[in-house]
């Protein structure tokens, strides 16, 4: 009798379909297969980890999901906790997406389009089952039992190739490969957040008179400053949460280690409201008062203006921050 994880993993696993034949056709049938196919996940999870996927809130998943250091990461492995909350996170993405991308379009360019969400698409089912894989073999010891993997680290041809895409699109003739690389993404998502703190603050790095140069203050060193602060900041993102998704993305641009693939666009989306802010006024996302914003600069200036390269510093009225008071 088949299992609900060999009948999950059959349909999981069919899509590393390389060329694509007819994109709209095979779009089509993930999203009439994912009706059946999301609770024989949750059926399946269920059976082999003995949990549900979580029901926590986006804060906590990322919590539990997504490691801050390898050492962080190495203990998350060995918990279901951390299980669950990538079960959740993948049928957020999965959902997502099928909520978002419609079953059919009568557009005659609507082919490409399916043929880019299948690629990535195929890489989020794969992964739901090279994540039990790991369950397996990092929490129960017990390796090999879904005879699934992948490379939890990135390839460097990756990082060529998609340098391409960014440039010239997705499979455009010989200049890119059609081929998803949704990792890479992590490295701008790292460089949005640094980028979204220091206009806030408008710590825009040191000088050094003596040798003429401009040196960035570490993004480690402004979360430092925010510390005895923030009480009194109004992020639409928890600073908790955004030191946890630095150590994560730090660990890619360093060490181009990977979670699973729903981590980047789950970790994008819960980012949306800082970056884009969350009404109609520039800098929204992150509300102070003007003490507040003041002693992050100055926790700043008391550290670096001893140096020979002290702080250079935005005037507040063009810094991106909502002052309240």
């Amino acid at each position: 009798m088949t299992t609900p994880i060999e009948e999950y993993k059959r349909e999981a696993c069919r899509g590393n379909r390389g060329r694509i034949v007819d994109a709209a056709a095979e779009w089509a049938g993930v999203v009439d297969w994912w009706a059946s196919g999301r609770p024989l996940f949750v059926q399946a999870f269920r059976k082999e980890v003995g949990k549900h996927p979580s029901k926590a809130g986006i804060d906590n998943l990322l919590d539990a999901a997504i490691p801050r250091t390898l050492g962080d990461l190495q203990r998350k492995e060995a918990d279901d906790a951390f299980y669950a909350a990538h079960a959740a996170l993948f049928l957020q993405e999965m959902d997502s997406i099928v909520s978002r991308v419609p079953r059919d379009c009568p557009d005659p360019e609507a082919a490409f389009a399916f043929a880019n969400v299948l690629r990535f698409v195929d890489h989020v089912l794969f992964d739901s089952v090279v994540m039990l894989e790991h369950w397996a073999a990092r929490s129960r010891q017990v390796p090999g039992v879904f005879g699934v993997g992948k490379n939890e680290v990135e390839h460097m041809h990756t990082f060529f190739f998609g340098a391409q895409q960014t440039i010239y699109g997705h499979g455009s003739f010989g200049l890119s490969f059609a081929e998803n690389h949704s990792d890479l993404v992590i490295g701008t998502i790292r460089q949005a957040l640094e980028i979204r703190l220091r206009r806030a603050f408008g710590i825009a790095g040191r000088f050094s008179d003596a040798n003429n140069t401009f040196e960035p203050v570490p993004l480690s060193a402004l979360f430092e400053a925010i510390r005895p602060f923030e009480k009194q900041i109004a992020s639409a993102v928890p600073f908790a949460t955004l030191r946890r998704i630095n150590g994560w993305a730090n660990m890619y641009m360093h060490g181009a280690i990977k979670l699973p693939v729903w981590a980047p666009p789950r970790v994008l989306a819960r980012l949306k409201p800082l970056l884009l802010g969350e009404g109609r006024k520039r800098g929204d996302g992150l509300r102070m008062p003007k003490s507040a914003f003041d002693g992050v600069r100055q926790k700043l200036m008391d550290q670096y203006d001893v140096t020979p390269s002290p702080i250079g510093l935005v005037p507040v009225d063009h810094c991106e921050v909502l002052i309240t008071a």
